[in-house]
């Protein structure tokens, strides 16, 4: 059974435009190697496919085509990526949504910032190629 299927809804019944991208489970491992929920630390030992499917206003991560955590946002999603903000050791999930951006750590914190612009009239540093992304130069 695909993770498509998974989702509740059949292929043929969904307009929704969806992506999915494998990762490697040490993106989402704490930096420290102490994770602090066996749940996560588990599955991130399993080196088998770690996907992430996102359609409409929901994720799912699943390890080898089963289901290991499914969100659901209240507004559709724009992009989803893993992180590590600054010099903090978990691995946070950033899901930049319509309106908010909210990011959830793999111990359960949640934090949801409300956004006072609408995402989706932002251009896409992801659609540029990256020598147009500016980045600041050091003086030499």
């Amino acid at each position: 059974m695909s993770i498509e299927a998974l989702d509740g809804k059949s292929a043929e019944t969904v307009t929704e435009n969806y992506e999915y991208f494998l990762f490697d489970p040490e993106i989402a491992r704490d930096r420290d190697d102490e994770d602090h929920c066996d749940e996560v630390a588990s599955a991130l030992n399993n080196r088998g496919d770690h996907e992430l499917f996102i359609r409409g206003k929901r994720i799912i991560w699943s390890i080898d085509a089963r289901v290991f955590k499914r969100f659901t946002m209240e507004s559709s999603i724009v992009k989803v990526c893993w992180c590590h903000l600054g010099h903090t050791a978990e691995a946070l999930l950033c899901i930049l949504q319509i309106d908010r951006l909210k990011i959830h750590s793999t111990s359960g914190e949640v934090v949801s910032v409300q956004l006072s612009v609408n995402t989706t009239l932002l251009p896409s540093v992801y659609s540029q190629p990256p020598s147009a992304h500016h980045h600041p130069s050091t003086a030499t």
